[in-house]
């Protein structure tokens, strides 16, 4: 378990016309205070290259109230993955994922706290923030509750410099209130890519295409990044 107390200084600002009327809503400058728990569980057989075993994190943001603050809403997430080696020298991993946030004492969620899929992190192929709800002007403003799930299958290419290969499908959604998770059209891609699980910590090269892009543009997008995978 770990914990965290954080103090905040938000300022939001040079809000372009078009944006949604709930970031324009919350301009200027707040503080958020938040106390944060974390349980993590993990029973993978490597901390980078794992083939069988599980991982399950779950936390509560509790902010404002008793802490202080200008800003007061709770946020509650959980996460599962697990590998399954196969045939081959082949691991299929599965991961699923999900949030809400909830403003309280009568304040809107925070920008900052609002959820917005997209990206190497989530849903590959999308850009970050493509996944979203969209108000009555069409802009995108962040959703309350999000789920997601990927699902991979691993391989190695030059195993002896761990260097791997990924194919993955990938699926996910920001709703508002009044949505169920899992409820409603998910936002879906797939793709492949490479791994390299370096000494200074994994690098990720992976090409994601969307299948429903919000802009109607299914081209797909190459992505790198360096750290932990899902």
């Amino acid at each position: 378990m770990n914990y965290r107390l954080r103090y905040e200084v938000v300022d939001i600002h040079n809000i372009e016309d078009n944006a949604s009327v709930i970031i324009k809503a919350q301009e200027g400058e707040t503080t958020t205070v938040s106390f944060t728990p974390t349980i993590r569980w993990t029973t993978l057989n490597h901390p980078q290259n794992p083939t069988r075993g599980n991982k399950a994190v779950a936390y509560t943001k509790i902010a404002g109230s008793v802490l202080g603050g200008d800003n007061d809403f709770v946020k509650a997430g959980a996460e599962y993955t697990h590998y399954f080696p196969l045939f081959w020298n082949f691991t299929f991993m599965g991961h699923i994922e999900g949030g809400m946030v909830e403003g309280m004492k009568g304040q809107d969620v925070p920008v900052g706290e609002r959820y917005r899929l997209g990206g190497m992190y989530s849903v590959r192929g999308y850009d970050y923030g493509d996944i979203s709800p969209i108000d009555v002007d069409g802009e995108r403003y962040g959703g309350t509750k999000y789920d997601q799930i990927n699902l991979e299958v691993i391989f190695p290419l030059l195993e002896e410099a761990q260097v791997m290969g990924v194919v993955f499908y990938d699926f996910g959604q920001a709703l508002t209130d009044d949505e169920a998770f899992f409820s409603g059209d998910q936002y879906k891609s797939y793709g492949a890519g490479f791994r390299w699980y370096s000494p200074v910590g994994p690098l990720r090269l992976e090409y994601g295409v969307p299948v429903d892009s919000p802009d109607g543009n299914n081209g797909g997008k190459w992505e790198f990044s360096i750290g932990g995978m899902l």
